[in-house]
């Protein structure tokens, strides 16, 4: 983040404030106001602060904070995000920058390959312009979200520039001063593009502003609290899978984006790579679980309508039984719910075999480059769902390791989000080849 020093006013209470990393300090010019100060920030389930802009005394930037500490002589905030503002005008899109969108949609290779398809190829002006090379619409919470991946403009904030040649995204939509949404804009994109790295290491680099104004203008940006790792120097370009999605990418960020029961802990980073301890192994299949109930109702459910008659008959059974006090009615009401239910959802075997199943197209040269026959499909069937039945109740020991079993959840997992988003079983083969290389598909043209 930044670090700073200044005056404020919180709840009339005046302070000096010192923001560095992660952390603002502070300290209430009167001492006998910091437990004031600290109730305050605790208790109201306050969750930001304005602080007067340095840019102007009319302005104020804002700082979200998750956690509130008291410290000897004031007050510190752990700070997840920091918005700093240069003007009062609405905010028609941001811009990222990212060393991930660098590694997914490289721009050295980006234009290597333009230059080797097209025999008139003119070099474009980077140093001051840009070049928007792909465009996609996505909606987000109701809103059109223009959205577009831009090469250059390498100086475009002068001698403060990084001289880098960056793949920037650029999200466009209607003007607005509602910085919520824009935080649950950046963050769902953040997701999106975690789930199209399969990469839960993802790091915004710099996130800039952009005014409501004729002339094109940076109005401020926001910092995030995160660790300044470097995904693209951690990844060859060669596991990007962005030109056999780049054709669905609105599509597959509309589903991402507004998908509020989809996690990224399962997905690879630089420690665990796509090698897995039991915690990773309990956030795959549950990954799995969450993403097959997702599956079309005729796939997932059981057919249960030849004993439907039978059912019925026995829940009025129940029903017609007396009970004599609270725990009976409670116990009658649990039981009559539990058959309702008997018999309609299948195993966690059975489940992942419908699951491979469902999407087989989409892994068959997976299966065949790995050796893996119906023989192994339905020993796997078994054995992970007793790992992770033992992993649950405490009673694994050993090394998860990485288990060809386990690759087998990955590939199938992943396989059904994209299938859900539309994309074509042939494109998905190509995408799990790079993604896991799992199979050579991903060399075809």
């Amino acid at each position: 983040m930044i670090e700073t020093l200044g005056n404020c006013t919180i709840q009339n209470i005046h302070c000096k404030y010192h923001f560095t990393g992660n952390k603002l300090y502070l300290i209430p010019v009167d001492n006998n106001e910091i437990s004031t100060l600290y109730h305050y920030l605790l208790i109201n389930n306050i969750n930001f602060i304005e602080i007067p802009s340095s840019y102007s005394t009319d302005k104020y930037d804002y700082i979200y904070f998750s956690e509130v500490h008291f410290n000897f002589g004031g007050v510190s905030l752990d700070v997840d995000m920091y918005f700093e503002l240069y003007s009062n005008t609405e905010i028609k899109s941001i811009v990222i920058t990212s060393d991930a969108i660098n590694f997914y949609v490289n721009p050295a290779e980006y234009f290597y390959d333009l230059k080797q398809l097209e025999e008139s190829y003119i070099e474009p002006e980077l140093l001051y312009k840009s070049k928007g090379i792909h465009e996609f619409l996505f909606n987000f919470e109701g809103i059109k979200i223009n959205s577009r991946l831009v090469i250059g403009d390498i100086l475009q904030r002068g001698i403060a520039s990084d001289l880098k040649l960056n793949t920037k995204l650029e999200l466009n939509f209607n003007p607005t001063n509602d910085r919520e949404f824009i935080i649950r804009l950046q963050n769902a994109v953040k997701k999106c593009i975690k789930f199209a790295m399969y990469n839960d290491e993802i790091i915004f680099n710099r996130i800039e502003l952009i005014g409501n104004s004729e002339k094109r203008t940076i109005c401020g940006s926001i910092f995030l609290n995160q660790h300044n790792e470097n995904v693209g120097k951690r990844f060859s370009s060669l596991e990007s899978n962005f030109y056999w999605l780049k054709d669905y990418l609105g599509e597959f960020f509309e589903v991402v984006a507004n998908d509020s029961n989809l996690f990224s802990a399962h997905l690879k980073n630089s420690y665990n790579q796509l090698n897995s301890n039991e915690i990773r192994f309990a956030n795959i299949f549950a990954a799995f679980e969450t993403e097959y109930m997702k599956l079309p109702k005729q796939i997932r459910f059981h057919d249960t309508t030849s004993i439907e008659p039978f059912r019925k008959r026995l829940i009025d059974t129940i029903s017609e039984v007396p009970v004599g006090n609270e725990e009976e009615k409670v116990f009658i009401e649990q039981l009559i719910s539990k058959t309702k239910e008997l018999g309609k959802m299948y195993g966690s075997r059975k489940k992942i075999l419908i699951a491979i199943e469902y999407i087989k197209d989409c892994i068959l040269s997976s299966l065949e480059a790995r050796k893996i026959d119906e023989k192994q499909i339905k020993y796997f069937s078994k054995h992970i769902p007793d790992i992770r039945n033992k992993i649950v109740h405490n009673n694994y020991e050993g090394d998860i390791g990485d288990q060809l079993g386990i690759s087998l959840m990955e590939w199938i997992t992943y396989a059904m989000l994209l299938k859900r988003v539309g994309i074509p079983s042939k494109k998905i083969e190509y995408i799990l080849g790079r993604v896991f290389k799992s199979n050579s598909s991903e060399f075809k043209k």
